[in-house]
């Protein structure tokens, strides 16, 4: 059955269709093969199970009906062929070890902040299997500093150019869609909590461990299964679809803008990216504000502390302010209403700090960093 179909659609198209911007509770579907959520450093493999998450990406994507949905036109959102299905899915079971295997490859790279050049490089070669031209994206502080989603850079962009890729098919029929993910990291943090180092990717009980696995190196690597199972079933998207492998979403947030901004914008962008542990497809989310405080105290010998004033102590007090307010913002009546039934989605999180001299002075000066989200 599935070499008649693809014999018979060798060279088809599928329309890609545009989603609504607002999604009904009763339809909220995670799109992506691989199931989104970490748990600690681990990413499952087993929805790569042909009757697992490819049925709703493809719904998703406006090739069934979801419901719930409405489309634009009533002959926008089609059944899809029972013939295509079948072979789709059949892809995407054969695809699984190659694509287990790229996984690999993509996490093995220690793409921290400043160090994605090996990730970038990976991409590039993963775009030009899908039979693309990689296209480098520079991330140009000077062209995005007039833009209201630019953030100041903490370092410099040299040697770390987004990598993107645009499939155009023959004859524009559908409405086009954007696939992104991000391909830097955050820090390892303590090497004694992990069981396998975070840059040797360990398979164990179905779930892949290893820093960046779910956040969001297998969305990645979920899209481009998607579009590698349409072409193994001889299918192809009827208009285009611009592949974004982006830096710094882990922190400023530039890397994605500067990719927006070069390419024409589409009708659509899924991104891949793991959720708070719900199987839901996000139509918005919240961002996100760093700031810095620096504490200074008045300086004393631990015999006399009671004429200094302790920076530590003082900067505690104003951490709990903080959580005051997100305690403030997380009450039902400042919820966004994109975040109605999701559990505590403000958090202020005081990640690292800095202070004292010596453990019998009263500290002087310490600094706290802190990052609080903002709701759309």
């Amino acid at each position: 059955m599935q070499r008649r179909f693809q014999s018979r659609r060798a060279g088809g198209d599928f329309e890609i269709l545009a989603l609504p911007a607002t999604l009904q509770e009763e339809s909220r579907l995670m799109p992506g093969m691989i199931r989104m959520g970490e748990g600690f450093h681990g990413q499952r493999l087993t929805s790569f199970a042909p009757a697992a998450k490819l049925p709703r990406l493809l719904r998703l994507a406006g090739m069934g009906s979801v419901p719930g949905l409405k489309a634009k036109d009533p002959g926008d959102m089609q059944a899809l062929d029972p013939g295509a299905r079948r072979a789709i899915l059949a892809a995407v079971d054969e695809l699984r070890a190659e694509s287990v295997a790229m996984l690999t490859r993509l996490v093995r790279c220690p793409s921290t902040l400043g160090n994605e050049a090996s990730a970038l490089n990976e991409m590039a070669r993963i775009y030009e299997g899908l039979g693309l031209a990689p296209q480098r994206i520079p991330t140009v502080p000077a062209a995005l500093e007039g833009h209201p989603g630019f953030s100041p850079p903490l370092i410099s962009y040299e040697g770390r150019d987004n990598v993107v890729a645009v499939f155009t098919p023959r004859e524009k029929k559908g409405r086009s869609l954007t696939l992104q993910g991000h391909v830097d990291v955050v820090p390892e943090g303590a090497a004694d909590m992990w069981e396998t180092p975070p840059y040797e990717p360990a398979i164990r009980d179905g779930r892949m461990y290893g820093r960046g696995a779910g956040d969001m190196k297998a969305g990645i690597i979920s899209y481009v299964t998607a579009f590698r199972a349409l072409k193994r079933a001889g299918l192809q998207p009827a208009a285009e679809v611009q592949m974004h492998s982006v830096i710094e979403e882990e922190c400023t947030g530039n890397g994605a803008l500067a990719a927006m901004l070069a390419l024409p914008r589409t009708d659509a962008v899924i991104i891949p990216e793991p959720g708070p542990g719900l199987p839901a497809m996000y139509s918005a989310e919240v961002g996100v504000i760093w700031a810095w405080v620096t504490v200074s105290g008045r300086p004393a010998h631990v015999r006399d502390m009671q004429a200094g004033v302790n920076a530590i102590e003082a900067a505690s007090t104003i951490a709990a302010h903080f959580k005051e307010y997100e305690a403030q913002m997380n009450r039902a009546e400042n919820i966004h209403a994109s975040f109605h039934g999701v559990n505590h989605p403000v958090n202020v999180n005081l990640g690292t700090i800095e202070g004292g001299e010596w453990n019998s002075s009263v500290p002087i000066e310490v600094s706290n960093a802190l990052g609080r989200p903002t709701l759309p």
